[in-house]
């Protein structure tokens, strides 16, 4: 019997709000009075009376008569007291007692008010009573609202808390799950890609959004101005092997961390592209430290990484110039939400050559180097001529950290930077830093070959506890939920680039090239696709050629 008046008062309580929404308000008075009338000869309990007429009052406000219509068909108890007198008691109680307003909040949930409940259930935590059962349940009310980065807020909350059971965090991580997988189908289903290009807005975790706007003003002074190439004070030496002219005629681009400027040299006529960091990237390192990460880039010998022209100065600020690109991986993939497998999978080529370079070469000097990207990108993929692919400023990841290791903190950077990071930059635990960093570069391409291919980041969060969950306590959605027709072998690559744990990955970028030329027919086949592509491939380390 309990549970069908229960059923139809829920029923009730949302025709009251229809009706309370829609200014009926004659409507809304009389309905409330009946529904106390059926209140108070129901056989609920006297809390749960008392509970369901503190909504009724919530909804209805201004409602006139509700506990008179109570207290004239209420009974009486021993004592000659209407049961409204110990409603009105319970109510009373219930705004001084935490467990009184957390059950009333359990009882909002009943009857689906979840954004009530949501603010009951916070003003209870408030008080420090059930903290982690309230944020719980205020995650279950945002997710029965469909709100799910709402939810996941709440959800984290309770997450970070010390000592919480294993039960209770796994518990939370398949909530936690949950919320990310409808996310993430929501983000299908609308075909939204994650703000990346030039100009979108940056969300910063560490710097003030005004901090960071007016040195982005202070950028578009150097147009029209001239760098010179830095040269050394004692001998004259400079990196592209004489002293040029770098008139910078158009800001090309605003990143997370860099900006790009279009540069004329007048000494060769040629166009390149200019980069400087942002602040704090800008102050962490000097022009020595540039000089000798430029030199080192200077001494490879790769296809597919692209190596510093020069580095130039003005106003004390300097510019690493470089070969002009058409694009980044960035533009293409805006373009292209999901190319064709073959078309994806020689992009994936080509950035698994430029890492695998850099992992291990023999440089011009004839010394063995062991260079590790750590910040592999979309950014850093850049693109020439349709698909032909350079990996950029590789190593210079390693030189920030050292210099600077506070803003590489995942917790201070960029929330967009974040989704391509691997576990062990979250948690370090997980893979010394003296140990082979190739791991950690093979996860990010796992990242940027999910997106290729996808068109959808998996590790997009809205806080740096999210991603960080993502990334280090749940395994991602298979790319062939977003693709079902993606084959198997090119789901296994992803999927074994992304494992939690550095030592399930594969164990180098050749391992997965290869994958990738078995399934694309051989390499003869990989041959013959450059060809029909336009880009000129020679393995890594040979005689440098040019894209076409």
């Amino acid at each position: 019997m309990s549970n069908d008046i229960r059923e139809h008062l829920k029923e009730k309580l949302a025709e009251l709000e229809v009706y309370a929404s829609q200014g009926l308000e004659d409507a809304a008075q009389d309905l409330a009075v009946a529904l106390c009338e059926e209140i108070a000869k129901s056989d609920l309990s006297q809390e749960e009376k008392a509970r369901y007429i503190k909504v009724i009052e919530s909804i209805a406000p201004w409602s006139v008569g509700v506990k008179d219509a109570v207290q004239v068909n209420g009974t009486e108890d021993g004592d000659g007291k209407s049961e409204i007198a110990s409603f009105e008691v319970t109510i009373e109680d219930q705004e001084s007692d935490p467990e009184s307003q957390f059950q009333y909040a359990k009882t909002l949930m009943q009857i689906h008010d979840w954004d009530r409940a949501i603010d009951v259930l916070k003003a209870v935590a408030a008080t420090g009573y059930r903290l982690e059962e309230c944020y719980e349940l205020c995650g279950d009310c945002a997710a029965n609202s469909e709100k799910w980065s709402e939810a996941l807020k709440y959800y984290e909350t309770v997450y970070s808390q010390p000592g919480l059971r294993p039960e209770d965090r796994e518990r939370l991580l398949a909530k936690m799950s949950r919320c990310q997988q409808k996310k993430f189908r929501n983000r299908m289903a609308r075909k939204e890609k994650i703000p990346q290009v030039a100009g979108e807005h940056t969300k910063w975790t560490g710097f003030s959004e005004t901090f960071v706007s007016e040195h982005v003003s202070t950028l578009y002074n150097f147009v029209g101005r001239v760098a010179n190439s830095w040269s050394d004070a004692n001998n004259g030496w400079t990196l592209a092997g004489d002293i040029f002219e770098y008139e910078i005629r158009e800001f090309l681009h605003i990143g997370r961390t860099r900006a790009v400027f279009e540069v004329f040299c007048k000494q060769t006529g040629k166009t390149y592209a200019a980069d400087t960091f942002m602040i704090p990237w800008r102050d962490c390192l000097s022009i020595m430290d540039i000089i000798e990460w430029a030199h080192v880039c200077k001494m490879m010998m790769s296809d597919y990484v692209d190596i510093p022209y020069d580095v130039a100065m003005l106003d004390n600020l300097f510019f690493i110039v470089r070969d002009y690109y058409e694009k980044t991986l960035i533009e293409y993939m805006s373009e292209n939400p999901q190319p064709s497998y073959e078309e994806a999978c020689l992009i994936a080529y080509q950035i698994l050559e430029g890492i695998g370079y850099l992992h291990t070469h023999l440089g011009r000097d004839k010394q063995k180097r062991k260079i590790y990207h750590l910040d592999l990108r979309p950014s850093r993929i850049m693109l020439r001529n349709s698909i032909g692919v350079k990996v950029a400023l590789g190593g210079l990841w390693k030189l920030f950290r050292s210099r600077c290791g506070k803003y590489t903190n995942p917790r201070n950077l960029p929330l967009g930077i974040l989704p391509y990071k691997a576990p062990e930059q979250f948690r370090t635990y997980l893979w010394g830093e003296k140990r082979s960093q190739v791991c950690t570069d093979v996860y990010s391409f796992g990242v940027i070959f999910y997106e290729l291919l996808t068109g959808i980041n998996p590790f997009q969060g809205e806080s740096v506890e999210e991603c960080e969950i993502l990334h280090c306590a749940q395994k991602p959605i298979p790319p062939q939920v977003c693709r079902p027709d993606m084959p198997e072998e090119l789901n296994e690559i992803i999927m074994k680039c992304l494992e939690v744990r550095p030592q399930k990955r594969w164990r180098s970028s050749t391992q997965i090239l290869l994958s990738i030329e078995r399934f694309l027919g051989g390499a003869h086949r990989v041959f013959e696709l450059f060809k029909e592509y336009g880009v000129l491939h020679s393995s890594t380390g040979g005689k440098e050629t040019q894209t076409l």
